[in-house]
Order: C-alpha cells, then sequence, then structure tokens
C-alpha cells in the first residue's frame, strides 16, 4: 500500500504516499505532519533537522531502486 514505516531510537517515522508524520519519544509527540497540498505541523529543534540529516543519508543509501528486492539490510535504529 506504499506505507513505510522506521523505529530509530529517537524517532519513529510513518510514511504513506507522500505523507510523512514523525513522533518523537521523548514524550514530546508528534513533531511533523506535513501532507503535501494540504497541511504541514512542525515542533522541531536543531538537534532534530541533524538527526533527520542522518536518516536522509541511510534512506538514501538503501532506496528501493539500488535494492529492489531487499528492504533496509541495514539497520538504521543506531544512526537516528
Amino acid at each position: 500500500n506504499g506505507s513505510r514505516f522506521f523505529d530509530g531510537e529517537s524517532f519513529q517515522y510513518q510514511q504513506q504516499g507522500e505523507t510523512l508524520t514523525v513522533t518523537a519519544k521523548d514524550g514530546r509527540g508528534t513533531v511533523l505532519d506535513f501532507d503535501p497540498g494540504h497541511h504541514l505541523k512542525a515542533d522541531l529543534s536543531e538537534a532534530d533537522f541533524e538527526q533527520f540529516q542522518q536518516l536522509e543519508t541511510a534512506l538514501e543509501q538503501n532506496s528501493p531502486q539500488q535494492h529492489q528486492e531487499q528492504h533496509l539490510d541495514k539497520d538504521i535504529s543506531a544512526e537516528v
């Protein structure tokens, strides 16, 4: 159904289509809720952005185009 879910040390990331929801595990709840063309809710710190950059790098390295038959062969939870 096009859903992706990643559970890191600090955040849970859920993507369904173009909608992205990020929930902090430190008790802050949803820190990013983005649905293109509909809404954007963000409560992010500078440290959050740095961790997102690490996640983006990990996701690019494990993109479906590069690993069509493998699903995230690398554990990204240690990186975020």
